[in-house]
């Protein structure tokens, strides 16, 4: 939801504040817990009914200028990652089927160029004019990370009717917008697609994220056995270096040695799953990155690369510059 909360409330006080969570069926505690998870209905209700007490006609908008692509955490963050605009694009629809079933980002071809799309969920009767609006800014911030700081889509599209207020979007939004359309989108170039990370800085090991965070990150799953949840504990725990037994136990909510002894009743053991995490992780650093094969050995903690190769062969059944096929500036 971003900084919705403390935009409301700057325009029309707490009690307001109060009033749109309760009508959208939500508690107001949530306001000190950005970060949970909530029913997309509940979402759309709620920037519905924060526009309406705000009075703003601009006022989703106004949410989404305000909190950029990072706020949608590791799936924005896997996606700017990507060596190309085309490739985050390509990234962030597969990531957001996987967290939003309901939900799709789409890029589609039209005759000057391209679509890129969100098709929100079919989950309630609210228009979601709001909440429409609020994902624009958050698709230009990620573009931007690749075609610079002015970059501004000639056109955007909403799946609303136009109830009049085209003239105090285009104030906040310098951008020929379209209404009714069957999604949000912004159009793209051919060239913008091709456009490059401008951030030269390096993604280090510590902060990179692959499909296997995508996948791990997803949750549980009621059809997900012990060893799978295990697994992914691990590999989300990877990332701060903090996948070790006790650890990892506490989060599932076992003690170490019933964690031990579940999984052996599985017929697995906890070194076997973090060796399975580190070789899968592999596969993805040398698929989706340009580390060197030594890098990554040291990366998971391989002193000597050459067992790294051996180990990553037993388990994969191939060498690890296999799985190398990184875009190249001149492809």
């Amino acid at each position: 939801m971003g900084n919705l909360p403390a935009l409301l409330e700057g325009v029309a006080g707490f009690g307001r504040v109060e009033r749109a969570f309760v009508e959208s069926g939500l508690p107001v505690s949530l306001i000190d817990f950005p970060d949970q998870m909530i029913p997309m209905k509940s979402m759309i209700d709620l920037f519905e009914n924060a526009g309406a007490a705000a009075g703003d006609r601009c006022f989703g908008l106004r949410v989404g200028l305000q909190m950029g692509h990072e706020a949608y955490g590791i799936l924005s963050a896997y996606a700017s990652q990507a060596p190309t605009l085309r490739n985050a694009l390509i990234r962030l629809k597969v990531a957001l089927s996987l967290h939003q079933p309901d939900g799709r980002s789409s890029i589609s071809k039209v005759q000057k160029g391209w679509l890129w799309g969100y098709f929100k969920p079919q989950c309630t009767d609210v228009t979601g004019r709001h909440h429409a609006d609020h994902i624009l800014p958050c698709f230009i911030s990620l573009v931007r990370q690749y075609l610079g700081q002015n970059w501004t889509p000639r056109k955007v599209g909403v799946p609303y009717a136009d109830d009049g207020g085209q003239s105090e979007l285009q104030d906040e939004l310098a951008c020929d917008w379209f209404f009714s359309r069957r999604a949000v989108f912004v159009e793209l170039q051919d060239a913008e697609l091709s456009a490059w990370r401008l951030d030269a800085r390096p993604v280090t090991p510590v902060n990179l994220i692959t499909s296997c965070e995508i996948f791990a990150s997803v949750g549980r799953h009621e059809r997900l056995t012990l060893a799978d949840r295990v697994e992914r504990l691990v590999q989300l725990l990877s990332m701060e270096n903090r996948a070790d037994l006790e650890t990892v136990a506490k989060m599932a909510e076992l003690s170490p040695r019933s964690l031990q002894r579940h999984l052996h009743e599985h017929g697995t053991s906890f070194r076997e799953i973090v060796m399975r995490a580190q070789m899968r992780r592999a596969a993805s650093l040398a698929a989706e990155t340009t580390m060197t094969m030594t890098e990554i050995a040291f990366h998971l903690g391989y002193r000597d690369p050459g067992n790294f190769t051996r180990a990553f062969k037993n388990f994969h059944g191939r060498s690890p510059s296999s799985y190398r096929n990184p875009p190249t500036r001149s492809a």
